[in-house]
């Protein structure tokens, strides 16, 4: 059986994207996001330990299109990052 924990799950403003799910599976942090039409796309990401948390990277850099990454801060809080350091702030989902 697979050892797994759900990090966070949102809601983004993307009016196309369902829900966005990130989670730890056997040790690996993945990224699930859900479309509208309950297609579900699932990217793995890399963790990188540095001085303010845990920062996640999608492992094909091919699709992060903005540059964006994911930090796990030190009280454990997701936050959500642009390439130029803007932290961009998500929705909780209302199901």
């Amino acid at each position: 059986m697979k050892d797994s924990v759900v990090i966070d799950q949102w809601v983004p403003y993307d009016t196309t994207t369902k829900s966005v799910t990130m989670c730890k599976i056997d040790g690996r942090v993945y990224f699930y996001n859900t479309l509208a039409d309950k297609s579900v796309f699932k990217e793995e990401l890399l963790p990188d330990t540095i001085e303010t948390g845990v920062k996640l990277t999608y492992m094909n850099p091919g699709l992060s299109t903005m540059g964006e990454y994911y930090l796990i801060d030190k009280e454990g809080k997701l936050r959500y990052f642009g390439a130029d350091g803007t932290e961009y702030s998500k929705e909780v989902p209302k199901f």
